[in-house]
């Protein structure tokens, strides 16, 4: 197994992660940050760049002082990323968009993580917190420009697993603060949340009410594309059935313009 942590042992990174939590370390908002009705993106910007050619994924498993990742825990994650990918593949296929993953650990240990942090998911201060973690540890020790290299890879963000029910979301990058963009996942999201999520970090949007458009545009976007999985990841028999509309394949650069940004231009990438 490679070392890409760039100092020290995985123990002494465990330990300096657990005592830099009293440290706040800013990093971008979730999902894509903005005003509503003036959303900002992530498209094309930090180690996720495009959602084209090669992506590489981390898995970095944190134990918490109640809950604890072991193996058997950690592989179930691995079918419900499997779903989300091939999910991603095939609608990537549609727009000729020429992506693929590596996020396997069981074959390639070397995108596989375990830390050990002092706070809880149900914390009051759990996202201050985990973003604490991923400043320390992700922008400070884990060598993303040599994991890129290695794998002969275009793109690359880290999923940080939380052993706790939740609501996942995404920490992207927008120009300012640290380029690493990352997923917070939960051991109850399935496939559908893990592809809504992806989308975020490559420039996708959040298309549901009060979150970053006006509610004459989410109107227009629920009566055009109801299916859309940024408006509302939805799964039936453990397979994804929301639809990536024209509007998000331009988000995240599979093509280059859509209709819709002439009715309304806040929609524009």
């Amino acid at each position: 197994m490679k070392n890409y942590i760039r100092s020290g042992s995985l123990i002494s990174l465990i330990l300096s992660i657990s005592l830099i939590l009293s440290i706040y370390l800013p990093v971008s908002s979730y999902a894509a940050p903005g005003d509503l009705g003036e959303p900002r993106s992530s498209y094309d910007l930090g180690y996720a760049g495009e959602l084209k050619g090669k992506v590489v994924i981390l898995s970095l498993f944190v134990n918490t002082p109640t809950t604890r990742w072991d193996v058997p825990s950690m592989h179930e994650t691995l079918p419900v990323l499997k779903g989300a990918t091939d999910y991603l593949l095939l609608a990537s296929e549609k727009y000729d968009a020429g992506v693929s993953f590596e996020y396997d650990w069981s074959k390639n240990r070397d995108l596989r993580y375990r830390i050990g942090v002092r706070y809880e998911a149900d914390d009051p201060d759990f996202t201050d917190k985990a973003d604490e973690t991923i400043g320390e540890l992700v922008s400070s020790r884990i060598d993303y420009k040599a994991i890129l290299q290695e794998n002969g890879a275009d793109s690359l963000f880290a999923i940080l697993y939380f052993k706790d029910e939740g609501r996942s979301y995404a920490i992207t990058y927008d120009g300012e603060d640290i380029p690493e963009e990352t997923v917070i996942m939960f051991s109850d999201s399935d496939a559908s949340t893990y592809a809504h999520e992806i989308l975020h970090v490559f420039g996708a949007h959040d298309l549901y009410e009060d979150a970053e458009y006006t509610a004459d545009v989410v109107k227009y976007i629920k009566k055009k594309y109801p299916k859309e999985i940024m408006l509302k990841p939805e799964v039936k028999n453990k397979k994804i059935v929301s639809e990536i509309s024209p509007l998000t394949a331009y988000h995240v650069g599979w093509i280059d313009s859509v209709e819709d940004i002439k009715k309304y231009p806040q929609l524009e990438r």
